[in-house]
């Protein structure tokens, strides 16, 4: 039998087997429907889209989950909105939120419970929306050969990109909550105490329960689709067209475009040199050579690596962990005193040999407050 090497995963489950196992699917705290549909109005201008041009649109998402966010497009009036979400409690959710709207009153909303590789048609889209999904897929590819699939010549692609740089608090996170819940038996005795744990942690507006279950206690697969690798994968077919948030400039003169220099060409150059932007949501700092950043990455990843073989292959990482943050330091000592602080806490917490909920919760105000710009947005058009 092969041996096991240290850094190698088992294999972990992805999105749909995980939410299958436990019959879940994550929803929102939206007490403001309003504040909700602002929100929504407001990120679609960043990709570029006013809200009138969903209106008479063929669309189908991939992966709503409960279909919080696909309310605001159904009341955008498109023409067809097709919602394809393989997780059985996520079409429930979506079937209750969708009761007596007019979309699916007309017979304009597809609701179908399927996972989107096995999805035929032979409509072609004008939008094609994926939220949250790609990074937790092992079909990363397939899947993402789908979505170009059904969009039509000249139609939009709403994607969102994730890695260990953007996601490298969440990932700390998750650490921890193993740290401090694994040797309690049921996962409604782990759900309480990390409740009691990650309480001031919370950002956004997902439901407590939910974020702890999808971010802290999930064995999901993270497969990293940075920017980068979504222009890269899709650069012969597609232009990028704007980003969610727009972190990229373009000073091609009218009269020169596109003969200057092709969009996602400027865009993966300055990526390369921006990306530790993604790391801490509350600072804007300025541009850095790239082999700093690709050494940043580099570090994240090994970190990641060694988190998820804690979690799932029940190793002990903690020395590894803690060399690889020291590293980490090194590399963004030259951003800002809140970011090195928040990266001394989490040295701190790894020095600790048994962690307690007030360690989590309220003695290390800089980690606790720490989270990345996660999930980016980016619209792409079809050539």
């Amino acid at each position: 039998m092969k041996k096991m090497e240290k850094n190698e995963l088992k294999k972990p489950k992805d999105f749909i087997e995980f939410y299958e196992e436990l019959k879940f699917s994550p929803k929102q705290e939206i007490s403001d429907y309003e504040n909700h549909v602002k929100k929504r109005k407001e990120l679609y201008k960043h990709l570029g889209l006013l809200p009138q041009y969903f209106k008479g649109k063929k669309i189908i998402e991939v992966g709503p989950a409960g279909g919080f966010n696909s309310l605001v497009i159904a009341d955008l009036q498109p023409s067809e909105y097709y919602l394809i979400e393989p997780n059985r409690q996520g079409v429930k959710n979506i079937n209750d939120n969708f009761n007596n709207h007019r979309l699916l009153k007309e017979g304009k909303l597809k609701i179908i419970e399927r996972k989107i590789e096995d999805f035929n048609s032979n409509n072609k889209f004008d939008i094609v929306i994926c939220e949250a999904t790609v990074h937790g897929l092992k079909n990363q590819t397939e899947v993402l050969n789908k979505l170009d699939e059904l969009l039509a010549p000249g139609g939009v692609l709403i994607i969102t990109c994730i890695d260990e740089i953007s996601y490298f608090f969440d990932i700390i996170k998750k650490y921890f909550a193993y740290e401090l819940s694994k040797d309690i038996p049921t996962l409604e005795e782990k759900i309480m105490i990390l409740s009691k744990a990650f309480n001031s942690h919370l950002l956004g507006n997902k439901v407590k329960r939910d974020w702890i279950i999808d971010n802290l206690l999930s064995d999901v697969i993270f497969n990293s689709f940075s920017i980068k690798d979504c222009i890269n994968f899709y650069n012969e077919k597609y232009q990028i067209y704007n980003t969610s948030p727009k972190i990229f400039t373009d000073f091609r003169w009218y009269k020169k475009i596109p003969e200057d220099r092709d969009y996602n060409e400027i865009v993966i150059e300055q990526f390369d040199k921006i990306r530790h932007n993604l790391f801490y949501c509350y600072s804007i700092l300025d541009k850095r050579t790239k082999k700093e950043n690709d050494e940043l990455i580099v570090i994240c990843k090994e970190i990641k690596k060694l988190v998820y073989n804690s979690i799932i292959n029940k190793q002990n990482n903690k020395k590894e962990i803690e060399i690889n943050m020291r590293k980490l330091f090194t590399n963004l000592s030259n951003t800002n005193n809140e970011i090195l602080n928040s990266l001394d806490e989490i040295i701190q917490l790894l020095q600790i040999k048994k962690l307690d909920i007030e360690d989590l919760n309220s003695k290390y105000t800089g980690f606790i407050k720490s989270f990345g710009r996660a999930l980016q947005y980016v619209s792409l058009i079809k050539r």
